[in-house]
């Protein structure tokens, strides 16, 4: 049984899946390029669907920590700090450093309006990279960003896919923890989990530093691919990519945004080569999914192999029965020493939040 779970593990399907992928695109010849920037933009996914679906966040800008941490890996490897791993790691304090700046503005509004106001963010940092030439490189960007720890793209292909991996791991395991049951309570009732005496700003603004951390580990990732940076990673046109990625795959769903950036970058791929009007054919098979699978490709596989949602609750409920016998009056002696009813191990579900 311990077997079995392990293969069903989201980051074991997820190695396995982009294990495939990097097998069947090295048997056709083609650029290992397009694998990669799958796996980093499964990793940018699940970044954005960890506020989105776990904590019920909805950022239409979360470009502004995977561009802003693009930046920032370039400004380290071209400055002082040369090396690309420590250059990556440095963006992603950056990024965190940045989620925790910016949500303690944002996260003051709910809702439309913060989600606005991420998109805003964004905007604002597109602005300053698009027209500050001097330092950003302008519409140019930034070039000759090397990797000097890889020996080339298949080496470094397999350490973004590995560290991919591990990511999906940790956020498997942060949204299965107490401290992301507590992300879903929110999502689900805020008054219940505020009443039950957690802070509900707090854990919404730990949820944002994660998602800024994790998105902003991908970006540092694509920089390194790229090896070079460009504004249009922070542009409007492109924010909302991670959360078409997610819904597309399925929100609440640890391995949404997998199948969402597999959908999204081959077709984009495909189509592009066609036509530029790529979209024409896209927007069709995004509108076919929100009307026929709500909960994206992963909710259509479970729908069409008859598996149960998934859920954080348990499924052993005993059926109701198919007759209720009639109430019968007891003929046993009453006691009028003891209790008539004494109540043992009772519970309260508050969505996903179990209390006892």
């Amino acid at each position: 049984m311990k077997s079995l779970a392990l293969l069903r593990h989201p980051a074991f399907v997820a190695a396995l899946v982009l294990t495939a992928l990097t097998a069947a695109w090295a048997l056709l010849g083609a650029p290992i390029s397009l694998i990669t920037q799958i796996a980093i933009y499964t990793l940018y996914g699940a970044g954005v669907n960890l506020l989105v679906g776990y904590t019920g966040l909805v950022p239409f800008g979360a470009s502004v920590f995977f561009g802003c941490a693009s930046y920032a890996a370039a400004f380290f490897i071209l400055g002082r700090y040369g090396n690309d791993l420590v250059s990556l790691l440095l963006a992603t304090v950056f990024s965190a450093l940045l989620a925790l700046v910016v949500g303690a503005i944002i996260l003051r509004r709910r809702g439309l309006y913060f989600s606005l106001l991420t998109l805003a963010f964004s905007q604002i940092a597109f602005e300053i990279a698009f027209k500050w030439t001097g330092v950003t490189g302008g519409e140019n960007g930034l070039q000759g960003v090397y990797r000097t720890s890889f020996a080339g793209p298949w080496s470094f292909h397999v350490f973004v896919v590995a560290v991919t991996v591990i990511c999906i791991w940790l956020m498997w395991r942060i949204a299965h923890s107490p401290f992301g049951r507590v992300f879903q309570a929110v999502r689900d009732n805020e008054q219940r989990a505020s009443s039950l005496g957690y802070n509900v700003h707090r854990f919404r603004h730990g949820a944002l530093i994660l998602t800024g951390t994790f998105v902003g580990f991908g970006g540092g990732l694509l920089t390194l691919m790229l090896e070079g940076v460009y504004a249009n990673n922070l542009s409007w046109q492109h924010a909302g990519d991670s959360l078409l990625m997610t819904v597309l795959g399925g929100v609440h769903h640890v391995l949404g945004p997998l199948w969402g950036a597999i959908a999204f970058i081959l077709l984009e791929d495909r189509l592009s080569a066609i036509t530029e009007n790529w979209w024409l054919v896209f927007a069709p098979i995004l509108m076919l999914f929100a009307l026929t699978s709500p909960e994206g490709m992963q909710g259509l596989w479970q729908r069409l192999f008859g598996r149960q949602r998934w859920t954080l609750v348990r499924l052993d409920i005993p059926p109701r029965p198919a007759a209720i016998v009639p109430f019968a009056s007891s003929a046993a002696k009453v006691d009028r020493g003891k209790p008539l009813l004494q109540t043992i191990g009772l519970s309260k579900n508050f969505g996903s939040l179990v209390t006892a």
